[in-house]
């Protein structure tokens, strides 16, 4: 097997782990009941929004947005939450400066760059995370 693909199934046989790391990562995070919930990312960062949708469904309204701004039809209690791995995708920073701008409820999903500075700047929770998943070559 290749180097590439022995990295890409450990990573899927870790899947468990990854999501209690995440839980526990996001665990102090506390926000008011939503009305709507956006995942605004790009690439494999918008998976992480597509993957929660079936579990919502029923439960609170949500989509997985992939564009530079925001859906018109959320309102000022929905959460906008914004994942970026690298931190510096254009789309996701452009949907987190729209989603400040209207005051809706942020959090920040990223490993660094200017996500987490803009997150840390404006006090928007943020989720930090481990450098050494992909898509990073570390």
């Amino acid at each position: 097997m290749a180097e590439g693909s022995q990295k890409m199934k450990a990573l899927i046989d870790s899947f468990a782990e990854q999501i209690r790391i995440g839980y526990e990562l996001g665990k102090g995070i506390k926000l008011h009941k939503p009305s709507k919930i956006v995942f605004s990312g790009m690439g494999g960062s918008a998976i992480a929004g597509s993957l929660m949708l079936p579990f919502l469904e029923g439960i609170v309204p949500a989509v997985s947005n992939r564009y530079y701004g925001l859906p018109k039809l959320i309102d000022k209690k929905a959460w906008v939450i914004i994942i970026s791995y690298s931190g510096n995708t254009e789309e996701s920073i452009a949907a987190f400066e729209e989603a400040l701008a209207a005051k809706h409820t942020l959090v920040a999903v990223t490993s660094g760059g200017e996500l987490e500075k803009l997150a840390l700047e404006n006090k928007i929770p943020l989720v930090k995370l481990p450098p050494v998943i992909p898509p990073s070559d570390q």
